[in-house]
């Protein structure tokens, strides 16, 4: 797979940090098929390079999906999970330690083609390119504004004062639904939910921890 997802703000993120040579660790999460570990492993690990810093190791670890626990992942991390990511750290402190810097083991793409596809069946188009149909949302009269979602909308895209979103910031997570106190926050049409109990059905892979040494 060749496409590009960026679901974060690397730049902003990382121009601030300034690695001096400093021990890097690279960690993210993923939840569903669709979820292109090897696009952020390996952005994750530009950046820190860029900005001056020594990757030592890369960690993907499964967790339930943000949508619906039944859209991928449901009960994760769990115990086993846990004990991995327990060894991830064992083993790069063990690696710093000893000077290693180099990633011995290549970061590979933990999702197939044909899994992939079928997710990005499930997402409409736009111009040859698939957006999220999750993104449209409306914010009901039980909104006190005490701005629990702008606090957790990793992109900026919630203008509570007018109860909108920027559509073209937000990237469909749903960390506004399901943050909100008051439920006030809920898709903007009835085909969202019968969208995702198709999804949730569509695809169901089980997923192990990728990690780069």
């Amino acid at each position: 797979m060749t496409a590009s997802l960026v679901l974060t703000k690397f730049d902003e993120i990382f121009g601030c940090l300034h690695g001096n040579g400093a021990p890097f660790v690279g960690v993210t999460t993923f939840s569903n098929t669709y979820f292109m570990k090897v696009v952020l492993l390996e952005e994750i690990k530009a950046h820190a390079e860029k900005q001056g810093f020594k990757v030592a190791a890369m960690g993907a670890f499964p967790t339930a999906h943000s949508l619906a626990a039944s859209l991928g992942n449901e009960g994760r991390p769990n115990a086993e999970d846990e004990k991995l990511m327990l060894d991830f750290g064992r083993r790069v402190y063990e690696k710093v330690s000893k000077g290693d810097y180099v990633l011995h083991d290549k970061i590979g793409e933990g999702t197939s083609e044909d899994d992939a596809e079928k997710a990005a069946s499930y997402r409409a188009v736009e111009d040859g390119h698939h957006v999220f149909p999750f993104r449209a949302k409306k914010i009901s009269d039980a909104c006190i504004k005490c701005r629990t979602c702008v606090r957790h909308c990793p992109v900026d895209a919630i203008d509570i004062e007018n109860k909108t979103f920027d559509l073209d910031k937000c990237i469909g997570c749903w960390a506004c639904i399901n943050r909100c106190p008051k439920h006030a926050i809920s898709p903007d049409g009835p085909e969202v939910p019968e969208l995702v109990k198709k999804f949730s059905g569509a695809v169901k892979v089980p997923f192990v921890a990728e990690m780069v040494m």
